[in-house]
């Protein structure tokens, strides 16, 4: 019968966490979709204005008060979110180069291209919530000026009708 010692044994043992494996390539897609995302909502909140230019606004009708507030709220801590922001590109960035751009990395490694990913999507739904209420009023007020156009037609064909 053969005896291993125990250093024998461990020169032939594979340590799994350290061994490279595939990165998914769905994680792949996300992690250079959250570059993107990342890039633009940076941007948004640069160069989002100040919120008083909202409180004297006509044309947010029913968001006015605490959209006024979140972007005074962004304004001063614009800062913070952008050195969060460009905290988390670096960070992309050594992943690129440690992965082989995104191809075979250790499970650790595996683990930190969520860290982009998760920022991306938190940044991305903050953006939103400031986006869409600007689309809402946006919507309001292309519908009001359109019945406002209707009638205005619809008045002007029953008079020239009435000739």
């Amino acid at each position: 019968m053969y005896r291993v010692t125990l250093d024998q044994f461990l020169q032939r043992t594979v340590v799994y966490e350290s061994t490279p494996i595939q990165v998914s390539p769905h994680l792949r897609r996300c992690i250079w979709f959250s570059w993107l995302v990342i890039a633009v909502c940076s941007l948004i909140f640069y160069f989002l204005p100040n919120g008083d230019i909202l409180r004297n606004s006509v044309f947010f009708l029913w968001t006015q008060g605490w959209m006024a507030n979140l972007w005074n709220f962004i304004a001063a801590n614009r800062p913070l979110l952008l050195d969060i922001s460009l905290a988390i590109l670096v960070l992309a960035v050594l992943l690129l180069v440690l992965t082989r751009a995104y191809h075979q990395a250790q499970i650790g490694l595996h683990l930190a291209m969520f860290i982009p990913v998760m920022y991306a999507s938190a940044s991305l739904l903050f953006a939103l919530v400031l986006l869409l209420p600007i689309l809402a009023n946006l919507i309001v007020w292309i519908i009001f000026i359109t019945l406002a156009a209707s009638v205005c037609i619809f008045l002007f064909a029953l008079v020239s009708s009435s000739r």
